[in-house]
């Protein structure tokens, strides 16, 4: 079974460029101390490196850089349909959700996640690619950015449950930032 993850955001983030660190807030079901609460962390490091003000300059609520990313961990501003609801209200700019969560924009998207269809990671991202046009259309027309896709993959795990990770060999092909995050083959 695979899942998909994707960062979702609002377009109404605000710039960075007043004297203020603009926040953008972000929601997630993941756990902080997960592996993906530690990607996004990395994630949030980054932004705050690279919106570093010069020469040791403050913003007026003190802090050293323009922009910054809070993360809202273990479903804190509820589930993915909820998110989904909080970034079109505002309360949320953006999110990181599964097709399940994407499909409250545009149901088309669950088709990557039927379990099946696709026999290979390339059969995957081929259709992925096909579409990747019409369902950033349709979010871009329901107000909102698709910036990267992540495929995670389910494997029983030693007890008879099932755990998420993404593959191993995904590390090594991994962008940050925002940049495309591919499926990699098992």
């Amino acid at each position: 079974m695979t899942l998909l993850l994707a960062l979702v955001l609002a377009p109404s983030l605000a710039r960075a460029d007043g004297p203020r660190t603009e926040s953008v807030k972000i929601g997630t079901l993941a756990p902080a101390e997960s592996p993906w609460g530690q990607v996004f962390k990395t994630w949030q490091r980054a932004i705050r490196e690279r919106t570093k003000l010069p020469n040791g300059q403050k913003t007026t609520d003190g802090k050293e850089y323009a922009l910054d990313i809070n993360f809202f961990w273990n479903g804190q501003q509820g589930d993915e349909a909820a998110m989904v609801t909080r970034m079109k209200s505002g309360q949320l700019d953006g999110a990181a959700i599964t097709a399940v969560g994407l499909s409250q924009l545009h149901p088309p998207i669950l088709v990557l996640q039927l379990p099946g269809l696709f026999t290979t990671w390339e059969k995957l991202d081929k259709a992925r690619e096909a579409l990747r046009g019409d369902f950033e259309s349709a979010l871009d027309a329901a107000g909102f950015i698709l910036p990267g896709w992540v495929t995670l993959v389910s494997r029983a795990g030693s007890h008879g449950g099932s755990r998420w990770h993404r593959p191993p060999t995904c590390a090594a092909r991994s962008r940050t930032c925002g940049a495309r995050i591919s499926s990699c083959p098992p």
